[in-house]
């Protein structure tokens, strides 16, 4: 006895959760590091300090 898809579990709802899933990873940002570790710590503890500014 076959039981009918239905919902998340058809062939075109997988389909296109796979298509969303491969659109988003083929269009994340990329983390881009300078070359000097120096300036790379300095912009980090800057973006730690502007962050610890918005939960006080």
């Amino acid at each position: 006895m076959n039981a009918k898809k239905s919902g998340a579990d058809t062939d075109n709802c997988r389909n296109a959760r796979e298509a969303v899933f491969r659109y988003d990873q083929a269009h994340a940002p990329i983390m881009k590091f300078d070359t000097d570790p120096k300036k790379d710590k300095v912009e980090w503890e800057n973006l730690k300090k502007k962050k610890q500014r918005k939960i006080k």
